[in-house]
């Protein structure tokens, strides 16, 4: 499930898009939500925890987006810890995104991201990311996270298991370094 959080930090890059010129940007601030459903109950967990960087010349941007497994945040701190067991938590503590996209690509376009999740790295294609640029540059999107593309196990309870599609919501919002 933490591993879906990835998934989401990943398409926050996205919001690079939206960054005029040549440049080095960084992740000022960050939300990712995985929602884990189950026949019984269903869990969200958050993190805040988000760090990124993104480095754009005249012909693209490349973006790298990391968060810590155990900084998800749900309202059940047993299932939280359960679940660093299930993800490897301890041997892979991180979920990195990476992407190298074009600076010509507009709002509303579909990227490709590579996310490495608890020892494993999946490309993930064609993610609908959403970038806004009020005050502030702004990333937003939803990844369909699969545990069995990273191998890890379903829980279960009363032998039932979780649904094997996560989906991670992302929130990124950028800042220039430079």
């Amino acid at each position: 499930m933490k591993i879906l959080i990835i998934i989401v930090l990943i398409i926050f890059s996205n919001s690079i898009f939206a960054l005029q010129g040549e440049g080095k940007y960084k992740v000022q601030s960050a939300k990712i939500t995985y929602n884990v459903k189950h026949l019984l109950k269903n869990i969200k967990a958050t993190s805040t925890n988000v760090k990124g960087v993104a480095v754009c010349s005249t012909l693209n941007c490349k973006l790298l987006i990391a968060t810590p497994v155990n900084s998800f945040i749900s309202k059940d701190s047993n299932r939280d810890l359960n679940m660093l067991t299930y993800t490897k938590a301890s041997k892979y503590p991180m979920i990195q995104v990476r992407t190298n996209i074009p600076t010509t690509l507009k709002n509303n376009q579909f990227v490709n991201l590579k996310i490495s999740f608890a020892g494993i790295d999946k490309e993930y294609k064609e993610i609908k990311l959403v970038s806004s640029t009020d005050d502030s540059i702004v990333t937003k999107g939803t990844i369909l996270l699969k545990l069995s593309d990273f191998n890890i196990e379903k829980p279960s309870l009363l032998g039932i298991s979780i649904e094997n599609i996560v989906p991670i919501n992302i929130s990124i919002h950028w800042s220039k370094i430079d």
